[in-house]
């Protein structure tokens, strides 16, 4: 321990030297170089080659910090009034925001909008919650009732309103003294009628696209032919049974081939 030690003291001795723009040397006493392990306070040269305590530096309120070259501090050429107009902005903006009391749930759907929130929070407010929790509001599956079969996290749901409407309710919350909490559902995802254009590239390039890692897949599972692939049991019937009675399609749309099943549709690799 005590070699250790000696290597810290010497690694913050020449932190000290670098970093000490009137090119003298800084004068600590290993005591006060040891984290956490000295009541004395750190002392360098000032500019005029004067010992300063840093502690009585601190309690000047317009006195330069810059000479106080304690090592690892971010404080250069700045005074101490500056230090505490920082941290008494940074406590006013926490002491601004509602203490939690209570939330108050909304499930958004094409049933009930952002717009419809907003017409509701007056009365949230008087109940005394403090904050308003809300379903997923990222764009679903259609007609989606709940919002947890997210499609597309890069966009709102055009169901439960625009943007615009999605700042207004936020901005009439603040108003009222209230935040918003949003549930956010980053673990699974809605892959219905191909809405999911992360999981159709998936389809379409299987471990070769840039998605792969993205959802739960065994790329390598027991039967070597299945690598690389995604195995999807959606038929009603043996592979053979079906194909026999016509129920796979082939279409095109969009600039590609696709197979559909009934009212399912998927991309066709570029190799086949």
């Amino acid at each position: 321990m005590g070699r250790i030690r000696e290597q810290v003291i010497a690694k913050r001795l020449s932190e000290c030297e670098a970093s000490n723009s009137s090119g003298l040397p800084v004068k600590h006493r290993p005591s006060d170089l040891a984290d956490g392990m000295t009541t004395s306070p750190p002392r360098a040269l000032s500019n005029a080659g004067r010992p300063v305590d840093s502690r009585a530096a601190l309690r000047q309120p317009e006195t330069d910090l810059s000479p106080l070259l304690v090592p690892g501090a971010r404080v250069a050429h700045k005074t101490s009034s500056d230090i505490l107009e920082a941290v008494s902005a940074t406590i006013g903006a926490l002491l601004d925001r509602p203490v939690p009391r209570a939330t108050y749930r909304l499930q958004l759907n094409h049933k009930f909008t952002f717009r419809q929130a907003e017409a509701v929070a007056p009365y949230l407010a008087s109940l005394g919650v403090s904050h308003v929790y809300v379903s997923p509001i990222l764009k679903a599956v259609p007609g989606s009732m709940h919002g947890y079969d997210v499609v597309d996290y890069a966009a709102l749901n055009p169901e439960i309103g625009t943007r615009s409407d999605f700042d207004a309710f936020v901005t009439t919350l603040h108003g009222l003294g209230l935040r918003l909490i949003v549930d956010f559902v980053p673990n699974h995802m809605g892959i219905e009628n191909g809405q999911n254009a992360w999981w159709q590239d998936v389809l379409e390039h299987g471990s070769q696209s840039p998605y792969s890692q993205y959802f739960d897949i065994d790329w390598e599972p027991v039967k070597q032919e299945m690598w690389g692939k995604v195995l999807l049991p959606f038929l009603g019937d043996q592979y053979g049974a079906v194909l026999e009675r016509g129920e796979l399609k082939l279409g095109f749309e969009r600039g590609e081939f696709r197979v559909g099943h009934w009212d399912r549709w998927f991309p066709i690799s570029p190799s086949t």
